[in-house]
């Protein structure tokens, strides 16, 4: 009897174990997608508000909102780029560029994609080969397995837009912009040489909620001028996720300086 004993419990430990060894858990939490480089007791990071971007430690609190458990940390550059997001059991780590000096990120927590799930969508300032600075979405699904990263970057949204909008030259001040199609009368003073195009290069603003929406900043192109002509008009657009792709829906313009 104590042999079957034995036998029973030594098959329950090898069922066991493999499950056990293929998860790395750290304070609590499943570790996920951490590099080789870095070492972290998610039981040790700071989870008080007081001590965000406290670059004193490896890994500073970036934003939280402790009321939903949900915190982000960002890597010491001198260690390596990246963010932590530790939430609903999971410390998982992603390699976002993301410059901490520039601003603090946005955070908002719904159910994006209809399963049922919180889902975080973050948005952020991110450097770009113009002077002028540009904003990042990721939104990541949330589930059982961990959180899987929808990045909808600034290049992508900028280049979307020019899709949407294109702006016709019909008499020396006046102009007519379409968006879908539908067109949008304006006129310019000032003298501009021929219209060559829309020039959709700078991401705005991403505003956060439960439905998120982007804001575009775009140029007229003039064959005189060596710049776009910026400020002449705002496009925003609704953004939807299908499948883990955002895209965006109902495009509208607004005039005026």
């Amino acid at each position: 009897m104590m042999k079957k004993i034995l036998v029973s419990v030594l098959a329950a430990l090898i069922v066991v174990l493999p499950l056990c060894s293929c998860t790395k858990r750290s304070g609590g939490y499943k570790v996920l997608n951490l590099p080789d480089e870095l070492t972290i007791d998610a039981s040790a990071l700071s989870e008080d508000v007081n001590d965000l971007l406290n670059m004193d430690v490896d890994y500073p609190l970036l934003t939280a909102k402790p009321e939903d458990g949900l915190f982000l940390y960002v890597v010491n550059p001198k260690v390596m780029q990246g963010v932590l997001v530790k939430y609903n059991g999971f410390l998982q780590y992603f390699p976002w560029d993301f410059i901490p000096q520039l601003a603090q990120p946005y955070v908002y927590l719904h159910d994006y994609n209809g399963d049922g799930e919180k889902d975080i969508a973050v948005t952020y300032v991110e450097e770009s080969a113009s002077p002028r600075f540009n904003e990042t979405l990721h939104i990541l699904l949330c589930s059982k397995k961990g959180m899987q990263d929808c990045v909808y970057s600034y290049e992508k949204a900028s280049s979307e837009a020019g899709n949407h909008i294109i702006a016709e030259k019909t008499s020396d001040r006046d102009y007519v912009l379409y968006v879908d199609g539908t067109p949008k009368p304006f006129v310019m003073e000032g003298k501009y040489g021929e219209l060559l195009g829309v020039y959709t290069d700078t991401v705005q603003d991403f505003t956060l909620g439960d439905t998120i929406t982007v804001e575009i900043n775009p140029g007229l192109v003039f064959d005189n001028r060596q710049e776009p002509v910026y400020s002449v008009f705002r496009y925003t657009a609704a953004i939807t996720l299908n499948d883990g792709v955002i895209t965006q829906i109902k495009p509208e313009v607004e005039f005026g300086s």
